[in-house]
């Protein structure tokens, strides 16, 4: 279970192409670089939505990119996943049930 409400919140802006057309949107969330104290050893953050898709974005990409959040949606759309880079929305998710993070192997 991911718990948002203790972390701190940002505010962000993106531009994204949504049905061919450039729309600019603002979001509240927590920055995925935050769900964790230390990211040495980790390769990569899998985000795994309710109906089994898998996101996977890297630890250097999420700790460089303060866009990158988790956001509480409306209440069909659960906690959803925003990469504020991704201009056409490919690495954006809903319904995310579980974070597993992957680790480097020795």
């Amino acid at each position: 279970m991911i718990m948002l409400d203790q972390k701190k919140r940002v505010q962000i802006r993106v531009k994204r192409i949504f049905d061919g057309q450039e729309k600019e949107e603002q979001y509240e969330g927590v920055p995925v670089r935050d769900l964790r104290a230390d990211w040495s050893g980790i390769l990569q953050a899998e985000f795994v939505s309710k109906d089994g898709m898998v996101t996977a974005i890297s630890a250097e990409e999420i700790q460089a990119d303060p866009s990158i959040i988790l956001t509480n949606g409306p209440d069909e759309e659960g906690i959803r996943l925003i990469a504020g880079k991704d201009r056409y929305g490919q690495r954006w998710c809903k319904q995310i049930e579980t974070v597993r993070y992957v680790e480097e192997e020795e």
